[in-house]
């Protein structure tokens, strides 16, 4: 199901050291289109499993409707539960259906073996599990979510106790493609890499390119046209930039960077905007489906940009060359690094363009996703993961005299503040910050200001007209107003 982007899962055990667990799992939990609850007594037992997952999963507000299926993989005795559960929908053959606490526990004697009973066979449970999960992918999203056991073998302890799926593969409500244009035939994307002694970059080395130097201009710079369709290069700043793209016929611009990017110029240039922010480690495979849905779907030529224009661009235009043009992966890497400039500690960039595996042009046609200007934030929690890796950087430049490290050198100073002070605006805008406590909003408000305070001073400090000293106290302002929240919050 993988393989054919039907589904692309993710569970607690991906929680990187320092990403707050709260928001990640209620990140998830939000965005996804199926949930998976893996059942057993441990799992009923837990207060935060029972109590607080399984009613975020049933019971959270939603834009949209999802799916919830409940796996038992161990014998579950619910005695007791009742009150916690009252509340619960669950069911078996229908999915509508609400079914009480007395039925349940009556389902539960009936279908589930007793402590000391032979499991069913590993095969025949995976079997059962997976056709109810394509089943469920087929039928779209439930309007009453359900909770459909199923019995599990014993050796199914060894998974996560709770795992959320959630489908790339996009259903309207009546089971019909979630886009309208039609596929254009475009040619075959070339296979993955074969694995090879050495990394990616090494590899980049192997197809000798010819010499190709960039454009530079004052607002625009590392601009390079790598086909007829395709051109990279860094952020746009002002009008004059907007300009040069549209003397170059670009049509559709899509930005790779964190920071929200400047629509409104661009469709003044009679350019759209399409915002799929990635991280400097790597694509994840839901981004390479929305970026080769982009270069399926959009009007070309295309214009990519990150905020240097020599890493993540260039990663992401190369996923267009694979999908519009059909050069090899061999090629692609090659572009990176040999005329685009990647930097080596960048490998994860160049790992996603030789193995990542794209989802074929019926795959990202049947895709839900509208192609935003600006990639929304998936409420508090989701803000707070993106203000979290953002500060992380902008820690590591404050140590570093708000100088760009020169092993990671796409971090730059004056970017990462302000995606900060963009997020903290976009933050204080959110219906669900309106609804939290005075002080909580208070914090919010403050630390609107002072990100745009920080924003200002390393502004100065890159053009002569401010010091180290006045950055570094911005920054402490700010961070003692996000310590402040966390230590009341943050759980």
């Amino acid at each position: 199901m993988r393989r054919r982007w039907l589904i692309k899962e993710w569970f607690d055990g991906e929680i990187v050291p320092g990403e707050s667990v709260d928001a990640a799992v209620a990140q998830h939990l939000k965005a996804a289109d199926l949930i998976v609850m893996l059942l057993s007594q441990a799992y009923v037992d837990s207060d935060y499993c029972w109590d607080t997952e399984r009613t975020m999963a049933t019971h959270a507000p939603r834009e949209r409707d999802v799916r919830v299926v409940g796996v038992v993989v161990r014998p579950v005795h619910l005695k007791g539960t009742e009150r916690r559960r009252s509340s619960s929908s669950v069911g078996h053959s229908d999915p509508g259906r609400r079914v009480t606490g007395g039925e349940r526990e009556r389902q539960h004697a009936a279908s589930s073996p007793p402590h000391d009973s032979p499991l069913p066979s590993s095969r025949e449970a995976w079997n059962e599990t997976c056709g109810g999960t394509r089943r469920a992918s087929r039928v779209g999203r439930a309007s009453i979510p359900a909770l459909v056991e199923t019995t599990m073998p014993q050796t199914a302890s060894l998974l996560a106790p709770f795992a959320i799926l959630t489908l790339v593969l996009g259903c309207t409500s009546d089971g019909g493609p979630a886009t309208t244009a039609a596929p254009r035939g475009l040619p075959a994307v070339a296979p993955p890499l074969s694995p090879f002694d050495g990394s990616a970059y090494q590899a980049a080395a192997k197809v000798p390119l010819p010499r190709a130097a960039p454009e530079d201009h004052p607002e625009l710079h590392n601009v390079l046209r790598l086909s007829e369709d395709i051109v990279s290069g860094s952020e746009p700043h002002g009008e004059d930039a907007f300009r040069i793209l549209q003397e170059k016929g670009i049509r559709t611009i899509l930005s790779v960077d964190g920071k929200v990017p400047d629509a409104g110029l661009a469709e003044k240039y009679g350019m759209k905007y399409v915002h799929v922010p990635i991280q400097y480690k790597g694509i994840s495979d839901a981004e390479v489906a929305r970026i080769a849905k982009t270069f399926r779907e959009q009007e070309g030529p295309f214009f990519v940009h990150c905020f240097h224009g020599k890493h993540r661009g260039p990663a992401a235009a190369e996923i267009g060359r694979l999908v519009l043009d059909g050069i090899s992966r061999e090629t692609a890497i090659a572009e990176m690094r040999q005329w685009c400039g990647t930097a080596e500690s960048y490998e994860g960039l160049y790992r996603t363009v030789a193995y990542a595996e794209i989802p074929d042009e019926r795959a990202t046609h049947a895709l839900r996703w509208d192609f935003p200007a600006a990639s929304p934030l998936e409420g508090i929690a989701g803000a707070m993961v993106l203000v979290s890796r953002a500060d992380d950087h902008i820690k590591a430049l404050s140590k570093n005299a708000w100088q760009p490290d020169p092993g990671h050198p796409d971090v730059d100073p004056l970017n990462e503040a302000a995606k900060l002070a963009d997020l903290f605006a976009r933050a204080v805008e959110l219906e669900e910050v309106a609804d939290q406590p005075a002080d909580f909003r208070q914090w919010i408000q403050d630390s609107k200001v002072q990100s745009a305070a920080l924003l200002e001073a390393v502004r100065a400090v890159r053009a002569g007209a401010g010091t180290i000293v006045g950055a570094d106290g911005a920054y402490k302002e700010l961070a003692k107003t996000c310590t402040a929240c966390h230590d009341i919050y943050r759980n």
